[in-house]
């Protein structure tokens, strides 16, 4: 599903137009700050558009602020520089050109990743809303029945293979999704705070992934999924967007980790009890430089099995769907008065329901479904939305 985000600025509109007076006064091209910061020229392009931040890798966007501020200085620019932060942070104008105080002040200004949470909620409305879902994965999971498969294929034991970077992430997610499917897998427990670009970045590899989930989920596959609670408003819903399709199968559990991530590694860990797991880490850097093992050691997967328990404890509900919601009463009377927000509303061809925990949007037409959103970030986001309509 593509996602639409012009009833709103870019999320990340503040940055990238900062970051393209910036490039204009170092007189450098995106290719050329690309290079010098040892990344695609279309990551620069995204962050220059507004589309994307480097708000998870601190060392890229430290990186970027760098090699600007000093083709500024070389450019002789400093002054306009400074000019152009003045109406932003204050005391600047006292502030000497030579002065480390005014490199601070670029930083602070530059790598502002502010990101407009309504847009993103908004598009998730319309895309309630507006979605087609398949009647067949509609069916799925419904009164909690699971599928037996018949006639699957045991895979004989292999030796554990080892992948790099993001490029090898996407070649052994399709070797062991294609191992579930083979091996009758009965559940998938997915964990990574890895930036998302490996999967949304590569439309031919989404596209195999979506298929591969797909058949995961209409085998009776099972799905937890622990997402990584430091990603913004936009970076989840481009998530929830992927998973979409799936989620309205009502075979997917989804939950958001409490705990901070760390500051060094990314890590990633999937596990389908039985038959293989992925286990990986990534340096919090730049550079695509991750290593992943896919293993098929029984001991090595009991052990990562009961490590995502772990995790699991220290995680509470993403989300929850459900089927079949059309009321002949009003939502808002079925609500506790003292847990309500905000009266119901309706948008886009949805009912939004605000409580201090949660937020319950429904599709007004048929098929009746909706979703239960717990995330902090996003109760927020919808509540400044029904803040905004005044109603």
């Amino acid at each position: 599903m593509k996602i639409d985000y012009n009833t709103q600025n870019a999320p990340y509109e503040i940055f990238g137009s900062r970051l393209s007076a910036a490039c204009k006064l170092a007189g450098i091209s995106n290719i050329q700050l690309s290079k010098m910061v040892n990344v695609d020229p279309s990551h620069i392009s995204r962050f220059r558009k507004g589309q994307r931040a480097p708000k998870s890798s601190p060392q890229l966007a430290d990186n970027i602020q760098k090699v600007l501020y000093q083709k500024i200085s070389e450019q002789g620019q400093l002054e306009q520089l400074r000019s152009l932060m003045r109406d932003n942070i204050t005391h600047l104008s006292a502030t000497p050109t030579d002065s480390p105080d005014l490199e601070d002040a670029f930083k602070k200004w530059l790598l502002n990743f502010s990101t407009t949470d309504q847009t993103a909620a908004m598009s998730l409305i319309h895309g309630i809303g507006n979605f087609s879902p398949d009647p067949a994965l509609m069916e799925m999971g419904k009164n909690d029945v699971t599928l037996d498969i018949t006639g699957s294929v045991q895979i004989p034991p292999k030796d554990n293979l080892s992948f790099y970077n993001n490029t090898g992430l996407q070649e052994a997610v399709l070797l062991f999704l294609n191992d579930v499917i083979r091996c009758g897998g009965k559940e998938l427990l997915l964990f990574s705070d890895l930036p998302m670009n490996w999967l949304l970045d590569d439309p031919s590899f989404m596209a195999k992934w979506k298929t591969a989930m797909a058949k995961c989920v209409k085998s009776g596959v099972r799905i937890t999924i622990i997402h990584n609670i430091d990603r913004d408003m936009k970076e989840m819903v481009e998530a929830i967007y992927g998973w979409f399709p799936l989620y309205l199968s009502g075979t997917i559990h989804p939950l958001y980790s409490h705990k901070p991530s760390g500051g060094r590694f990314f890590h990633t860990l999937f596990v389908c009890p039985g038959v293989a797991v992925i286990e990986g880490w990534q340096a919090q850097s730049p550079k695509d430089n991750g290593l992943y093992r896919l293993l098929y050691d029984p001991a090595q997967i009991s052990h990562f099995a009961s490590v995502f328990e772990d995790l699991k404890r220290n995680s509470k509900p993403l989300l929850k769907f459900i089927r079949n919601t059309k009321e002949t009463v009003d939502a808002a009377a079925a609500a506790n008065p003292s847990d309500l927000v905000c009266p119901v509303i309706s948008l886009s061809g949805t009912s939004i329901l605000i409580e201090k925990n949660s937020v319950t949007v429904k599709r007004q037409t048929e098929p009746y479904f909706g979703f239960v959103f717990y995330h902090p970030t996003m109760i927020r986001a919808f509540t400044q939305i029904a803040q905004s309509t005044k109603m």
